[in-house]
């Protein structure tokens, strides 16, 4: 259990009472403050915070309320967590929501109702197609690790260590998004067909966006070369993405065949454009004015809200 006005030697010392039986507050506030969670706790935390964002962001804003001048109690972690994951401040980030009036407040026993929720049901059958980026993840960082990669086995870790890093910092949510992009772009591309491309982008503020791209490879042509061509254009959309969007400063591609194709391969790469010249531009522009890459885009603005109720799935 939490107590926030637990502090110190409290936790051992027979004086403190009820208080120091079972319970945790701040272990040593002259040292900073200390998550303790036992195997129990850690599990949920894990199961429901699966990437080193949503993690963080969690373990950052407990410390602030467990911090803060309130006195706070909860039943447990989990009960902490519920009330987080169900509240939202003024940026639409999960925080710990409490009237600036309230100097005690307690979670009690929240977690069990959270997860019966149909809000709450809908969110992991829609987190499900997330994993698809989860999965590119786990593929090409083994694929670089073991020197396993079709193409760049003599490139530096590093290289794709990159555009591996920008995926793994992106939260559930923001995964969900890419991940119906790319799914989206599959189904709508043939192996006869002609390259498909789509550029996501959560926001410029952001700083980061992503280049997809379905290259068929023609029946009959060399493998090699075929791989060797999508490399090179893939590299191409996203010099050209950084000028369409001058704000980014870093752009992931990744490229691959459409699902009807006799053969199917991948390409991850990172454009690091921070420090993005006048030279840079130039050499961009002429690249699209050339290639015709994205010179009249359709620009589609998508929300997507991270409970869905039954009007969002219609």
């Amino acid at each position: 259990m939490v107590r926030s006005d637990l502090l110190g030697d409290a936790h051992v010392n027979p004086q403190a009472g009820q208080y120091g039986i079972f319970r945790v507050g701040q272990v040593d506030p002259g040292k900073g403050y200390v998550h303790v969670l036992d195997d129990e706790n850690l599990d949920i935390l894990l199961s429901e915070l699966d990437t080193v964002a949503d993690f963080v962001a969690y373990l950052t804003r407990r410390e602030d309320l467990v911090c803060s001048d309130k006195v706070v109690s909860a039943t447990g972690e989990e009960d902490l967590l519920a009330y987080y994951l169900t509240h939202t401040n003024t940026d639409g980030e999960h925080d710990f929501v409490l009237p600036p009036t309230v100097d005690v407040v307690e979670f009690d026993h929240l977690y069990q109702g959270m997860r019966e929720d149909d809000q709450y049901v809908a969110k992991k059958s829609a987190d499900k197609m997330s994993y698809v980026v989860d999965q590119m993840i786990e593929h090409v960082s083994q694929g670089a690790a073991e020197r396993t990669l079709i193409r760049g086995n003599e490139l530096p870790i590093r290289d794709v260590e990159k555009a591996l890093r920008v995926l793994a910092a992106e939260n559930r949510l923001s995964r969900r998004h890419l991940a119906r992009a790319l799914v989206d772009l599959l189904s709508s591309a043939s192996a006869q067909g002609r390259p498909k491309s789509r550029c996501v982008i959560r926001s410029e503020a952001s700083g980061t966006g992503y280049c997809l791209l379905i290259y068929p490879c023609p029946t009959g042509s060399d493998y090699d070369k075929h791989r060797q061509s999508r490399a090179a254009l893939l590299v191409a959309y996203c010099k050209v993405m950084k000028f369409r969007f001058p704000n980014l400063h870093h752009i992931v591609g990744y490229a691959t065949e459409p699902l009807d194709g006799e053969r199917r391969s991948e390409d991850l790469m990172c454009l690091d454009a921070t420090n993005w010249t006048d030279d840079d531009a130039q050499q961009a522009c002429k690249i699209q004015r050339e290639g015709g890459i994205l010179a009249s885009p359709t620009t589609t603005h998508v929300h997507e809200s991270e409970y869905p109720t039954s009007r969002d799935a219609k």
